[in-house]
């Protein structure tokens, strides 16, 4: 058996150059850039009014005039064309071109205007004031958003805001996520004896989809080597990465590695030393990924998101792949066996970190109420209270 850092180099060496593809600006929210964007306009294009109110020229001002005739209006999306000078003052609204000659916007706060005649109220006037100016934001040419960046909901809307209808970033993988075992059946029906609820497809599918990752196969197979071949050979040109639940240990119906074998993947690794998912498998392809994760649900998610993850972040393009790690100083004491390193299930609490009741690796309740994994390397056998340990922050809490 190799080592979690060992296991998880081996993976991240393994993952082969990206694919590219142009995602339109409405879907692109969450995705990489793959490349750096330069503005292909002026923001705003034109000298733009920040506020509703009256466009007036300083110089009028400077000339000492104190009343102005109102010499019409100017709406957002409105192009009219007013003759500035002479004390002649336009009805302006927020966003509207500023027409040309005009180089102040006062509030309407800040006016009095009775008929068409417009009575200013304070002195502090000056060029610019509560105008947008042309490329005040960003200049045609110059660089919006470099490549790398992962794109927010406010870079999607930058992004149609400079009139572009997609961007490039990084293919997803598509996922074929693989149920082994007699002892499964879908929910919604009655299992019988010696049977349970499958549920590890609609974990780890639940998992790919947070992160973005929509063709998935969802399959669920019996121990039977001629139906794992038969999926293999059915989706190896549909899928990417192929994640197998259940069926990768020693025993007799653990049929996953050898099945592999046989269809020609490559062994990289089989084994960690970790608890849970000590028997994690991987193996390749051509450029095909192979997981055999435990069956365990606990410990498949927790295998999913300490190696599956990482692969996963680095096809698509990230530069943070791995799960964001802390330190915290734990609220309770903590004893291991020496030899293996410790995944457990926790609660950040302030400035704490909990270690939760349930560690097993069939139980997910806990799961469902952690925020975290606690990482316990694998000499070390005693933690005192207060102590600080590493911490995997799962994605899905802030």
């Amino acid at each position: 058996m190799i080592t979690v850092d060992v296991a998880r180099d081996l993976i991240l060496t393994n993952v082969p150059k990206p694919e590219f593809i142009y995602v339109t600006a409405e879907k692109c929210c969450g995705f990489v850039l793959a490349e750096n964007i330069f503005s292909p306009v002026d923001l705003p294009p034109f000298d733009q009014s920040a506020m509703d109110g009256y466009a007036i020229s300083v110089s009028d001002v400077n000339k000492g005039i104190t009343k102005f005739d109102v010499a019409g209006e100017v709406r957002a999306g409105g192009s009219r064309k007013i003759r500035a000078g002479n004390g002649k003052a336009v009805r302006i609204f927020t966003g509207a071109m500023v027409p040309s000659g005009y180089d102040c916007v006062v509030m309407q706060e800040n006016v009095t205007c009775t008929g068409n005649v417009l009575d200013i109220h304070i002195n502090d006037i000056f060029p610019g004031l509560n105008i947008r100016k042309r490329g005040s934001q960003i200049k045609k040419g110059q660089m919006a958003l470099s490549r790398q960046t992962v794109i927010n909901p406010a870079g999607a809307g930058f992004i149609a805001s400079m009139g572009l209808t997609r961007v490039k970033s990084y293919q997803n993988p598509g996922v074929a996520v693989i149920a082994t075992g007699d002892e499964l059946v879908l929910p919604g029906r009655k299992p019988g004896t010696g049977e349970i609820y499958e549920s590890n497809t609609v974990t780890i599918i639940s998992a790919l989809r947070q992160m973005g990752i929509d063709e998935i196969f969802r399959l669920r197979c019996r121990d039977r080597k001629e139906e794992m071949i038969r999926i293999v050979r059915s989706y190896i040109n549909k899928a990417d990465i192929f994640l197998f639940t259940g069926g990768i240990s020693e025993g007799k119906y653990d049929l996953v590695k050898d099945v592999l074998m046989k269809a020609g993947v490559r062994t990289i690794f089989h084994g960690v030393k970790q608890k849970p998912g000590k028997p994690l498998y991987a193996g390749r392809k051509k450029k095909k990924i192979f997981f055999g994760l435990p069956g365990n649900p606990a410990a498949a998610l927790t295998c999913f998101y300490e190696y599956v993850y990482p692969y996963i972040r680095k096809i698509q393009g990230f530069t943070e792949i791995t799960l964001p790690v802390s330190k915290y100083r734990t609220g309770k004491p903590i004893r291991k066996k020496p030899g293996k390193a410790w995944f457990m299930k926790s609660k950040i609490m302030g400035n704490s970190v909990i270690p939760l009741d349930g560690q097993e690796s069939f139980i997910m309740k806990s799961f469902a109420q952690a925020d975290s994994l606690i990482y316990l390397p694998p000499a070390k056998e005693k933690v005192r209270k207060g102590e600080w340990v590493e911490v995997h922050r799962l994605p899905y809490q802030q």
